[in-house]
């Protein structure tokens, strides 16, 4: 592994700016030039501090989006979404899953407080929209109910829109499409707009129209809300299969379920080899990271000579989906978080360039390929079937 660390000291000056809180139904507007010279800012910081600023893209092809992205700035003035709608691809378009843009946390607060969310949970699936919740009062909109217009707008046009918007590592779509299944709703309100309800077109040819239901009415975890779980760590056997799941290697989140990773890591590695259990499935689903030495120590239970950590060493096989993360490396490790003027978006920007011991003609700008592909489908949603478990354990033997 090969780590390259950006510069801190120009990223650091942004800081000096104060939070201010901007509600959302101010009609507060930035003119152009203002705008203007924030997007100049913005792409000097990133240049200066961002090591993997162009990682995947040239300094020429940056500086003409940027350019490209000032010229699409022609009203007089501009309200903080619309100044968020122009910047949040332009921070993406770095193909860096670690940086983040948000809006002002009492901008959040006061959208949420107003019914403005469309009702329903969404999987997008081969560029479709497929309910799997109906959370408003209509049932006539059934699970695996094809949607393929909302306001107006094309799946394929919202998409076209939206998934610039969602940040990723390189080229990856993986995550960008986990992020519209469970916050599809809160990325339509903020990329093209609050609406106090949502008109459906449906494969069918029937139009539907339902209301806006506020934030708190909708978040659950696992949709608007990241899920908690009781146990980071969880251990099962189905015969002669062991379930293994690290829901995150993170020593902040074991700890707050009450578990320490090397003590409940150790104590599975001694059951496996007291009960004579050959086939161990390890589940890392919804699992974004988190803390290198727990990786390393439970990766070292499957060696008995010394390894390197970040090399591609195939002891398992890999099923369900390409990573989320990419396959060659990533820009993460600290990551500050300051306020830009005027408008006090919140820019989040990592500082170390983390390079794997990989072929780096493979996966360049995506995750690591799974040996069987399977996907997420909305019939399986709707079903409960959790088909990338069943490959597993047929293939372990244990179904």
């Amino acid at each position: 592994m090969k780590i390259k660390n950006g510069p801190c000291q120009p990223l650091l000056s942004l800081a000096l700016f104060t939070i201010q809180p901007v509600p959302a139904d101010t009609p507060s507007r930035y003119p152009a030039a203002t705008v203007i010279q924030l997007i100049d800012t913005l792409s000097k910081k990133l240049d200066e501090s961002h090591p993997g600023y162009y990682r995947y893209r040239s300094k020429s092809t940056a500086q003409r989006y940027t350019d490209s992205l000032k010229a699409t700035i022609t009203a007089d003035s501009l309200t903080t979404l619309e100044i968020y709608r122009k910047v949040k691809p332009f921070v993406y378009s770095i193909g860096c899953l670690h940086t983040g843009l948000q809006l002002p946390p009492a901008f959040v607060s006061q959208l949420d407080s107003h019914s403005n969310l469309l009702p329903l949970q969404l999987l997008f699936d081969d560029r479709q929209a497929t309910i799997t919740k109906n959370y408003s009062a209509d049932s006539s909109l059934l699970p695996g109910t094809v949607v393929t217009a909302i306001n107006g707008k094309s799946i394929q046009d919202l998409l076209a829109v939206l998934l610039p918007a969602i940040p990723a590592d390189g080229y990856n779509q993986t995550m960008k499409y986990k992020a519209l299944y469970h916050q599809f709703p809160t990325w339509y309100r903020s990329m093209i707009g609050p609406s106090s309800a949502f008109t459906l077109t449906l494969a069918d040819g029937r139009a539907v129209s339902i209301p806006a239901a506020r934030f708190g009415e909708l978040a659950r975890p696992g949709f608007l809300k990241v899920p908690v779980p009781e146990e980071t760590l969880s251990f099962t056997l189905r015969g002669k299969t062991a379930i293994l799941t690290i829901r995150s290697f993170a020593t902040s989140d074991i700890k707050r379920t009450g578990q320490q990773f090397r003590k409940y890591i150790d104590r599975v590695f001694l059951q496996l080899q007291r009960q004579g259990i050959q086939q161990l499935i390890v589940d890392l689903r919804g699992n974004t990271g988190g803390t290198d030495g727990n990786a390393v120590y439970f990766t070292r239970h499957f060696f008995t000579q010394p390894f390197r950590y970040w090399d591609r060493i195939e002891k398992a096989i890999f099923i369900g989906e390409e990573t989320g993360g990419g396959y060659q490396g990533n820009t993460s490790g600290m990551m500050p978080v300051v306020a830009l003027p005027p408008v006090s978006l919140l820019l989040t920007v990592p500082l170390q360039e983390y390079f794997n011991a990989v072929d780096t003609a493979l996966q360049r700008g995506h995750g690591t390929p799974p040996d069987y592909v399977v996907l997420l489908t909305a019939a399986a949603v709707i079903n409960g079937a959790d088909q990338p478990m069943e490959l597993a354990l047929r293939l372990a033997g244990a179904k």
